[in-house]
């Protein structure tokens, strides 16, 4: 199986959140540096955002409907 790490950018306005794909990384390490800068980008403290790095196989995920 190959595994990969997704950078996730996840931002709230106007009462909608929004998700973005930034990239895709070999290594959870690398999705951290990446994370990191756009932290630093965005700014402390971490609020209205959060960037997330979620493994990721080719396996599908089934997702449950509220």
């Amino acid at each position: 199986n190959s595994m990969s790490y997704i950078l996730l950018l996840i931002t709230l306005a106007s009462g909608s959140a929004h998700v973005k794909h930034v990239g895709t990384y070999s290594t959870m390490s690398n999705c951290f540096d990446a994370r990191e800068q756009i932290v630093e980008q965005l700014g402390r403290p971490i609020v209205n955002y959060q960037a997330v790095c979620v493994l990721h196989t080719e396996d599908s995920v089934t997702v449950p409907h509220s």
